[in-house]
């Protein structure tokens, strides 16, 4: 692709415009007014129960610390998850950003990802054969005792065409 580039990444404009695009809809990461968290809406995920990272601050004196933690552990402590560990936010948002910088330098492997995640949703839909004709076959019957039923009520004047 040609045009310009992001200087600081080497990425085609086109690409970061139409990523831009692509999400201007999307919820937005919450700011607590000291700190935008590019993370948070739901973006990031805890590894153990797959509940959204929530942002957390600490402060223990007039330096403030930021970390992503689970929002399941945050709310219901180890009943809800397992995961007590803070993640330095700094380290983290640096390691997501190295990712997806990764991912927009090489489009043959972002074109691969993205054809196995379209993949994976195709297989899903689909299923077993033997369990989708089974389906079908099932919701054929359902069809068949409906038309049944009102022929039956037709049949005894019941329901009329009108």
């Amino acid at each position: 692709m040609g045009g310009r580039t992001d200087p600081d990444a080497g990425i085609p404009r086109e690409w970061v415009d139409a990523a831009r695009e692509a999400i201007k809809d999307n919820k937005r990461p919450s700011n607590a007014g000291r700190r935008f968290w590019p993370l948070s809406g739901g973006i990031l995920r805890c590894p153990t129960c797959g509940w959204a990272m929530s942002p957390h601050t600490i402060s223990p004196g007039a330096k403030r610390y930021y970390y992503y933690r689970c929002a399941n552990h945050m709310k219901f402590a180890y009943d809800g998850c397992s995961n007590y560990r803070h993640y330095r936010a700094e380290e983290l948002e640096e390691q997501v950003w190295q990712e997806v910088r990764g991912l927009l330098r090489d489009p043959d492997r972002l074109r691969a990802g993205m054809d196995a995640v379209i993949e994976m949703h195709r297989s899903a839909l689909r299923g077993t054969p033997e369990r989708e004709a089974k389906s079908w076959l099932d919701k054929l019957a359902e069809v068949d005792r409906k038309r049944a039923r009102y022929q039956e009520m037709a049949a005894e004047e019941l329901i009329t065409l009108d």
